[in-house]
């Protein structure tokens, strides 16, 4: 994180400021397991695969941020029949969007990460599948936590951010140094689902 990032988190209140932290460390632990037992080829590929998944994410935080305003404006307005609707519709598209993505990531997996990367990184084409359906439970998670925040559960969230990352670390500990790389890509998927279930 650059120290401009820095400055602005200490200027916001705890929670948020310990959400971002758990948030990339949640988001980097799996790479650094993976580094510790496994070949930096392995790592190579899931990095790949990961990057690819990263950017995805860029749909449903816009959704989201595009949304915040207007579900904080209904919740303090006590409107909770709008603010319903406004979860409603960000996660009506999110679904849409979910689709579209796991289906292309599926289905073009492997020439999509050839072409990036190379013929090297063809075994990257299986992570990147696994991934997708962690990329498709992110696109609703996004929007359960655009709306936690703007009911003011910054507190509840950092709390499952670091129950998170200490289940991650724990899963990631215990199945990636025997399975490698399908193992952080499958202990993704169930965090992030155990996430959205939570949020």
């Amino acid at each position: 994180i650059s120290i401009s990032a820095w400055r602005k988190i200490a200027g916001t209140s705890w929670p948020i400021a310990l959400m971002l932290v758990l948030n990339v460390i949640y988001f980097r632990i799996d790479i650094l397991i993976l580094s510790l037992f496994r070949t930096d080829q392995e790592v190579g590929w899931y990095s790949l695969a990961y990057k690819i998944i990263e950017n995805g994410l860029f749909f449903p935080a816009m959704l989201g941020g595009l949304l915040l305003p207007h579900i904080t404006s209904a919740v303090t307005s006590n409107d909770s029949k709008r603010a319903k609707g406004l979860v409603s519709q960000g996660l009506l598209l999110s679904g849409y969007a979910a689709i579209i993505a796991v289906m292309i990531l599926v289905v073009f997996a492997d020439p999509l990460v050839v072409f990036i990367g190379g013929s090297l990184f063809g075994p990257s084409g299986e992570l990147l599948q696994v991934l997708s359906l962690a990329l498709a439970i992110m696109f609703f998670g996004n929007i359960f936590g655009f709306a936690l925040i703007a009911l003011g559960k910054q507190r509840m969230l950092a709390a499952l951010y670091g129950a998170l990352v200490l289940g991650n670390v724990a899963l990631n500990s215990a199945y990636v140094p025997r399975y490698g790389a399908i193992a952080a890509s499958w202990v993704t998927v169930i965090t992030e689902a155990i996430a959205m279930l939570f949020a």
